[in-house]
């Protein structure tokens, strides 16, 4: 009955058109699935597993006197599944590996989703990410009993997007999230992150291990909302080893307001509403917390409507006002940006990572002769008239 676990059958004896050949099980969750293995004692289920998915499963063929019958997701603790996010397939070993001492291990390259599994709110099994590749973080509870929550030890560049509410925390000695080899590390929102390096004998928040000799570079930190704490560092190296490239790099946009100490609350501002990057190599805080947001620009429209205060890439609707007597809309000026219809006097404007100005421009209307018809009337008059006249019979 429970959302995972195992089962052992002793004294089982499933031979062929054995009266107890039929197993009825739920439906799966996704990503789940039931494990069905044998042996002879309780401690040689050593017989190849058979995986299954469906409500009712034959046990014919299972003849020892041992049967175990396992649930589990694809991943153990953890759901692992493609940026669609559909499971990735048990047996796919050129994407990942699991088992239950070395946790879960992210091998192969491309997009991945991660969670935990139906069910779990908190898992004692590492993570470790040893390939380049994006993967959009749900909500993560990891504190393993040995190691880093989570290691990211790769050549190559990895992307961690925190979609939900993230806990890494580090077992002794250990970092919360752990970043060793030449690769970049992105950390990215709009979730948030927080990582406890242990404050047993240290342990960066974001990181290396006490252990670690190699240094902490290349970690560019772009949204979110990131907490990390560490008994020397809380981001960075807790070592000797050095500090390299490690950064708050807000994007186009967005800004970054940080602050830092050696405890919750004692912590001061050192990056207010800062837009630039943010270098971390020499900040030796133990505490550091920094919260990523839109950065809100000003629209001025002249001659019009539609100004206000808006963030990058917003669609503002804008409006011409009426043009003045002997006059008609030309079209829309701006220096900083284009106009989405420069000479509709109706449009939408997308806001640049500045402030802007949009002018509605008028020029003189133009008189000529020509003919106008009231095609319902069945009425055509010829005349001077106005380029934006039209000819109505009432």
């Amino acid at each position: 009955d429970s959302d995972t676990g195992s089962a052992l059958i002793n004294g089982a004896n499933f031979t062929e058109g054995g009266e107890n050949n039929l197993l009825g099980i739920p439906e799966v969750a996704k990503g789940f699935l039931y494990e069905i293995s044998e042996g002879s004692s309780s401690n040689d289920i050593t017989k190849t597993s058979h995986a299954y998915e469906k409500k009712e499963t034959s046990l014919n063929g299972y003849a020892e006197k041992f049967v175990k019958i396992e649930y589990r997701c694809n991943a153990g603790d953890y759901l692992l599944a493609d940026e669609k996010g559909d499971p990735i397939a048990f047996n796919d070993d050129t994407k990942f590996t699991y088992d239950s001492n070395d946790g879960l291990k992210i091998v192969g390259p491309g997009s991945y989703k991660l969670d935990m599994a139906e069910g779990r709110t908190k898992s004692n099994k590492p993570v470790l990410i040893e390939k380049g590749c994006t993967v959009e973080v749900g909500s993560l509870y990891i504190a393993p009993t040995n190691g880093a929550a989570l290691s990211v030890d790769t050549s190559e560049n990895v992307v961690l997007k925190f979609a939900g509410s993230s806990v890494l925390e580090g077992s002794a000695s250990s970092a919360g999230l752990r970043k060793q080899g030449e690769g970049t590390l992105t950390i990215d929102g709009p979730g948030s992150l927080e990582a406890i390096g242990n404050t047993n004998g240290g342990g960066s928040g974001i990181g290396n291990n006490a252990s670690d000799t190699g240094a902490v570079k290349n970690i560019e930190i772009i949204g979110g909302t990131v907490k990390a704490s560490g008994n020397k560092t809380a981001i960075g190296s807790c070592t000797t080893a050095p500090t390299k490239n490690v950064a708050f790099a807000p994007k186009a946009g967005t800004q970054v307001n940080a602050k830092g100490g050696t405890t919750e609350w004692n912590m001061a501002p050192f990056a207010e509403s800062q837009t630039a990057r943010v270098p971390l190599d020499k900040v030796a805080y133990q505490r550091i917390e920094a919260e990523f947001s839109h950065v809100n620009y000003t629209l001025t429209i002249e001659n019009g409507t539609g100004g206000g205060s808006y963030i990058m890439n917003a669609k503002v609707k804008i409006k011409a006002d009426a043009a003045p007597e002997g006059k008609v809309f030309d079209r829309w000026v701006c220096p900083e940006a284009p106009v989405d219809n420069a000479t509709s006097p109706k449009t939408t404007f997308t806001m640049p990572a500045k402030d802007a100005t949009v002018t509605a421009t008028y020029r003189d209307l133009v008189f000529s002769k020509r003919t106008l018809s009231d095609s319902t009337k069945g009425v055509s008059v010829t005349a001077e008239f106005a380029e934006d006249a039209v000819l109505v019979i009432e």
